[in-house]
């Protein structure tokens, strides 16, 4: 599985960077703030129109507006707040981690899970396939597949019946 990760380096920036290859740089500019840029096939960097306040700052608008469309890497994204994000079609999916175990939340806060009910998973690394099975292989193309039961749900939280 790949995953793009924040590192942090020697010159005070971040980049997100997968393997060898940089994918996103959050660095100071001369006015004491922060920016953004992506790199992009297409048009080279790609620099967001504001500056922040704070590297944190800019890297979570990074993760937030995601990579360039054309850009290629289909890898996983390690998040500033804690767990791994992806995007398809524009749209985010997180990863993240409970108490309870890992799990998956659309941006529309939508779980990935079966019959609907929400799956909790013992790793970051099947929630994350899981949520690569449901895009990859859509029940329309692959209607004898097992994993027809996979799908997202709204999260209805229980409410307890106090006394």
């Amino acid at each position: 599985m790949q995953i793009a990760r924040w590192v942090e380096e020697s010159n005070g920036n971040w980049v997100w960077v997968c393997q060898d290859c940089k994918l996103a740089t959050v660095s100071a500019t001369e006015h004491g703030t922060w920016e953004s840029q992506w790199y992009s096939a297409e048009w080279g960097r790609v620099t967001f129109g504001e500056e922040f306040h704070s590297a944190e700052d800019a890297c979570l608008a990074t993760e937030k507006y995601g990579p360039p469309r054309e850009k290629l890497f289909s890898g996983w994204f390690e998040s500033k707040v804690g767990g791994y994000m992806k995007h398809r079609n524009g749209k985010p999916v997180y990863v993240r981690k409970t108490e309870r175990g890992w799990y998956a939340v659309r941006n529309d806060g939508q779980l990935l899970g079966q019959r609907q009910r929400v799956v909790w998973f013992g790793t970051a690394e099947q929630a994350c396939k899981a949520v690569d099975r449901v895009w990859c292989t859509p029940k329309i193309l692959d209607p004898f597949s097992a994993d027809n039961f996979w799908c997202w749900i709204k999260y209805e939280k229980q409410r307890s019946s106090a006394a």
